[in-house]
């Protein structure tokens, strides 16, 4: 029994360590998303949080995956202050050179497929 467990857990690790070679489809990126909340992105050095701010990450609603994620832009001036998008409300957003990419979030032993992104702008939608 152990060596079909050890086989099983190889399988799985093997599988996470190549997750972010999996290619988003074209399909699940969309022109407008609706953003929900602004927040400050800061450097991480081994798995610490210092104090350095390299951007803002916007957390976005899709209607193709009926999910949210967080688009990460680098940079120290967001599109509106995060104080400035209260609580509940939303605003039409654009992404220049959206990236999508897949990522293993575990939490309490349990470990879920996430959407994370990368672009090189955002603006209001119009």
């Amino acid at each position: 029994m152990k060596n079909k467990c050890s086989i099983m857990k190889g399988m799985v690790l093997m599988l996470l360590s190549n997750i972010t070679d999996l290619i988003v489809p074209a399909e699940w990126y969309e022109d407008v998303y609706f953003c929900t909340s602004i927040r400050p992105a800061y450097e991480y050095v081994n798995k610490q949080k210092t104090d350095n701010l390299i951007g803002y990450r916007y957390r976005v609603k899709s209607t193709v995956l009926q999910d949210e994620f967080s688009v990460l832009i680098y940079g120290n001036e967001p599109l509106l202050q995060p104080d400035d998008l209260p609580v509940g409300s939303m605003i039409q957003v654009t992404f220049d050179n959206l990236r999508l990419t897949p990522y293993i979030n575990v939490y309490k032993g349990f470990a879920t497929l996430m959407i994370r992104g990368e672009a090189s702008d955002v603006e209001i939608a119009v």
